[in-house]
């Protein structure tokens, strides 16, 4: 009964696995989860604390002591940062540089987390909350999404006091470390390949915002980050974000720089960023710079939402190297006779 190496791989943060069902699932032409009446309706609960006792040594912050918080909810985007020469889609269709997608629409059924008050992963079910009960019972009679809307507004309300205690920052050691006050968790999962469609495994992305006092670019420190790159192809990376408070309502200047190296002198990746100049993406270079503060504009002025899941492809191009001039992969052989006498 032993979970099996594909099972496991699966599961594990940032999985090939996981970015291709998102895809299918959430973020697919047809909605896997849509308003009208050919497809179920969904709701999600998780508890709003923490594994206690000796089981506590195991808690990640942001967690129900298993699954994180920002994982568990069906309302997903993604981003697209296309750095090649000339963006084009999967048709071939030019596009933006950056580029986002909706949240839930007429057709895409809404799915938020709905907190549920003093209980964790396992107590959740061993020792289920009575107003929960009430609400999945009363879930299971809805017919329409007209029902759905109006049973998720009074769900959500219901909800809201336990989705308050959430934000309260605690270390995972036993809750000893200083409590603050957060504007939630969010989860980034990151692929970067390039156009041939092979992986990127060797890469680094930061956000940076711009500090109002100096009007100088800065990298955001104040966001804490736990990254996880996959095993099995680490071009595919997990990265849990701490929220501090306001950083999701205060309209902020951001830049997302982006950097990869091929890891060979004869092939490199070039990126254009959002001045459309070429950059050579060495171990040694300046990274490819993109202005989000505009591109990703959805009237909320923030690329930041708590508790939802968010997916960025990045794209590059692969070309050999240098840039100017055959060299390194194409050689051309003198002739045979002046082999042979170089060889004697």
């Amino acid at each position: 009964m032993n979970a099996g190496d594909m099972v496991l791989d699966g599961l594990e943060l940032g999985s090939k696995f996981t970015w291709d069902l998102a895809h299918a699932d959430l973020l697919g032409p047809v909605p896997y989860f849509g308003t009208g009446p050919d497809t179920p309706y969904v709701a999600v609960f998780i508890g709003n604390t923490p594994y206690t006792g000796i089981a506590s040594v195991a808690n990640d912050p942001g967690t129900d002591g298993t699954v994180r918080w920002s994982g568990c909810g069906l309302n997903t985007r993604k981003i697209t940062l296309d750095l090649t020469q000339t963006p084009t889609d999967s048709q071939g269709l030019p596009r933006k540089r950056a580029a986002i997608t909706e949240w839930a629409n007429d057709s895409r059924l809404n799915v938020p987390m709905l907190a549920v008050s003093e209980r964790d992963h396992g107590s959740l079910i061993s020792d289920p909350h009575p107003g929960m009960v009430e609400r999945i019972a009363n879930f299971l009679s809805i017919e329409n999404i007209t029902q759905y809307n109006t049973w998720l507004d009074e769900a959500q309300a219901w909800s809201a006091p336990a989705r308050e205690k959430m934000l309260e920052s605690k270390g995972h050691l036993f809750g000893l470390w200083p409590t603050s006050d957060l504007d939630g968790w969010q989860q980034f999962v990151v692929h970067a390949r390039d156009t041939h469609g092979d992986p990127v495994k060797d890469y680094m992305i930061e956000v940076f915002e711009l500090d109002p006092a100096s009007q100088t670019w800065q990298r955001a420190e104040e966001v804490s980050v736990d990254v996880h790159a996959y095993g099995a192809d680490p071009s595919y990376r997990c990265l849990h974000v701490q929220l501090p408070k306001g950083i999701t309502t205060t309209p902020r200047p951001m830049q997302i720089r982006f950097q990869a190296s091929t890891g060979t002198g004869v092939v490199a990746y070039q990126g254009y960023g959002s001045d459309d100049k070429n950059v050579e993406m060495r171990a040694d270079s300046d990274p490819v710079t993109i202005d989000i503060t505009g591109a990703l504009s959805d009237g909320e002025a923030t690329l930041f939402h708590p508790f939802t899941t968010t997916l960025v492809e990045v794209v590059l191009n692969r070309v050999p190297y240098p840039f100017d001039r055959v060299e390194g992969i194409f050689v051309w052989l003198p002739p045979f006779p002046a082999r042979a006498a170089t060889t004697e």
